[in-house]
């Protein structure tokens, strides 16, 4: 870098020492700055040296112009120069304004000076070198950062090192004991604000007020408020909040930063009263944060109140509460490529008020893992309430190996609109779905489930699953079927003429479909042995009376006889409607093989009533008496097969019995029927 100054300015100044081109060694024309000294060998036309002092020449030089303007300087490559002041005039330096960054003195003043000089040049960039070795910029106050409504004003503040190190490789602030934030402070439409490489430690211990790292006020006039970027900042222990996003609209990005530690308490250790001091808390909308991590706070991770904007690569672990939470007031919510881990509650806590909420959520690639740390199968990964549109996308669940969540996806309140595509359960989670609420209208489920079963609902609650042909329902008091009311634990509705019914279809060669129902005494899940007379299964026909449905019949299985290991005993009834509108048993088959029709005693072959042949020939009357089938002479059978026996009604000598031989009917006596 060379400094010039025009011969105006030194022409008249005394030398106090000559130096001829060969004793100097310099070239004529070239300029050297040694040690706040500089010298200048001059060209030809002068015909000698000037050596100046800092005192005799250079001081002078800036105060005969006022501002230095003459001054120019020139970048090394440069083909041009300009004057000095122009060129520091977009960059300042925090060490210009007397900070000191030894982790002692009070270097807010000189921060606030820095940025109120970079306001009144309607912006620039602060420069924040690495403070003195092991040590930090210690600040006293809350530093604002722009104008309030001077949204024309960008203001960049760059640290110098890494930003996750809290050593001397890292431009390190941090408010000093007992003072209460923000750190720094965005005021209403403000501009941009721009955080570049810096480690903010809001050293929460003795704050006794609402603090937040960086705060961006509230503003509900509808216009752009201000923007505010992050790129690769560390913001931890603050009290209530690493970042606040006001209400209102803004240019908000997050990238590559780490924010960690809400809470008065110690680290991880955080009291009741804590669990409303977030990582993050939005209220505004027209962000996009990519590659954040936020943990280890007192409430939730993220908390989305009046948010709209993209969260990706978000991960969210350690928190007191909850790792996500999308509260109704957001508008639409996209959650991509997040991991979200090791939350004392719930995982995402997505929670409408009675359905009013209607914007999307997108939670998309989402890792799930040992969420429910406060206790295993008390929170879930998910948990849903009043939402309408909501889809879940290729996210991966799993338990973990302390804590096992309640439920995958858990709904409540009026949830519909859910759609679940794509998503893996583990076999480690507990469960892969909701255990309340109603998913239905649009809801389209295309996923493949591992592990454990779907569940949907609770002993409280319907669940229905509607379809453009239909709805499937499943009510409280366990009845289901493909109607909004069951009448029954299987309700099934058909209403055309065409047959509909349960099919079952298979191939093989030997087994076919079986319908079975299983019964016992005691509980489901203690069963105990039936006992002779119990109803094992049973087959209902009910038909519509023009009023109600009414039973029609019966097929029914009994338990008959002594039950022991192995063995249990049935009989099989056939009951049927009369006309009177009785439903009478008509058929028993019981154990020991006796078949009963039209009564109910147990002998080996039993009929009840007159039995016939074909509705007409009395073959057994009601008194056990045998009927014959009756002829006349004229129209007797053939007597092909023999020993059958039949009626004439006008035998010779009034004989009626006739017995056939194979060739001829005859009578008792012998005689050939005539």
């Amino acid at each position: 870098m060379s400094v010039s100054m025009p011969k105006s300015d030194y022409a008249a100044i005394r030398a106090p020492q000559r130096w001829d081109d060969s004793s100097c060694g310099w070239s004529r024309g070239s300029e050297w700055l040694f040690s706040g000294v500089a010298y200048k060998c001059l060209d030809a036309s002068d015909g000698n040296a000037i050596w100046i002092t800092d005192a005799d020449g250079i001081s002078p030089a800036l105060s005969a112009n006022g501002d230095g303007s003459s001054v120019t300087v020139a970048a090394k490559g440069s083909l041009t120069s300009r004057p000095l002041r122009e060129r520091f005039g977009d960059t300042v330096n925090v060490l210009d304004f007397g900070a000191k960054g030894d982790g002692v003195s009070n270097d807010g003043p000189a921060f606030a000076a820095a940025l109120a000089e970079l306001g009144s040049r309607c912006g620039g960039t602060l420069v924040v070198p690495m403070p003195v070795p092991t040590k930090f910029y210690l600040i006293g106050q809350t530093l604002q950062v722009g104008s309030p409504y001077r949204p024309d004003i960008t203001i960049r503040i760059r640290g110098e090192g890494y930003n996750y190190r809290s050593d001397n490789l890292s431009a390190t602030i941090k408010l000093a004991d007992g003072v209460n934030g923000p750190m720094f402070r965005l005021p209403i439409r403000a501009g941009m604000a721009i955080f570049e490489d810096l480690y903010l430690d809001c050293n929460k211990a003795g704050q006794t007020d609402t603090s937040y790292g960086i705060e961006l006020v509230d503003d509900t006039t509808g216009v752009y408020a201000v923007g505010c970027h992050l790129y690769r900042c560390n913001i931890i222990n603050s009290r209530d909040g690493h970042l606040y996003v006001g209400t209102g609209r803004h240019a908000g990005h997050v990238e590559d930063c780490w924010l960690q530690y809400t809470g008065t308490g110690p680290n991880g250790v955080s009291p009741t009263t804590d669990q409303g001091r977030h990582g993050i808390i939005l209220k505004g909308f027209d962000w996009n944060f990519n590659r954040v991590q936020t943990g280890m706070n007192a409430g939730d991770g993220v908390y989305c109140d009046g948010f709209t904007g993209v969260l990706n690569q978000v991960n969210s672990y350690y928190n007191r509460r909850r790792g996500l939470h999308i509260a109704e007031t957001c508008g639409t919510v996209v959650a991509t490529d997040c991991g979200i881990d090791n939350n004392q509650e719930h995982g995402v806590y997505i929670v409408g008020a009675s359905g009013t909420s209607n914007a999307g959520r997108l939670l998309k690639g989402l890792r799930f893992s040992n969420n429910s740390k406060v206790g295993s199968g008390i929170y879930s990964d998910i948990y849903l309430s009043d939402e309408k549109a909501v889809s879940i996308t290729g996210c991966t669940f799993r338990g973990g190996p302390t804590t096992t969540p309640k439920h995958n996806i858990e709904t409540a309140g009026t949830t519909a609109n859910v759609e679940l595509v794509a998503c893996r359960f583990g076999t480690d989670g507990f469960a892969t779905s909701a255990t309340s609420g109603i998913i239905n209208n649009s809801a389209v489920f295309r996923t493949r489930l591992y592990g454990d079963l779907l569940r949907l609902g609770t002993g409280s609650t319907t669940v229905t699953v509607n379809t453009a042909g239909g709805a499937l329902v499943l009510a409280p008091n366990g009845y289901a079927g493909a109607t909004i009311s069951p009448a029954g634990t299987d309700h099934v509705i058909k209403n055309d003429g065409d047959y509909k019914g349960m099919t079952l279809r298979g191939a093989g060669a030997f087994a076919g479909f079986y319908l079975r129902a299983e019964h016992s005494r005691g509980t489901t899940s203690s069963p105990t042995a039936v006992a002779s007379g119990d109803e094992l299964f049973a087959l209902q026909p009910r038909g519509h009376d023009g009023s109600q449905y009414v039973s029609a019949g019966k097929l029914s299985y009994f338990a008959d006889g002594p039950v022991s290991g192995g063995v249990v005993p049935t009989r099989a009834t056939v009951s049927v409607m009369n006309k009177s509108g009785s439903v009478i048993e008509r058929i028993r088959v019981d154990s020991d093989g006796n078949v009963t029709l039209g009564g109910t005693t147990t002998t080996r072959i039993d009929n009840a009533g007159t039995v016939t042949h074909r509705g007409a020939t009395v073959i057994v009357d009601a008194n056990s008496h045998l009927g014959l089938r009756p002829y006349t002479v004229a129209t007797l059978p053939s007597a092909a097969a023999a020993d059958r026996m039949i009626s004439v009604s006008n035998g010779a000598g009034n004989r009626r019995l006739a017995v056939s031989d194979g060739t001829n009917w005859r009578w008792p006596d012998g005689t050939v029927v005539s």
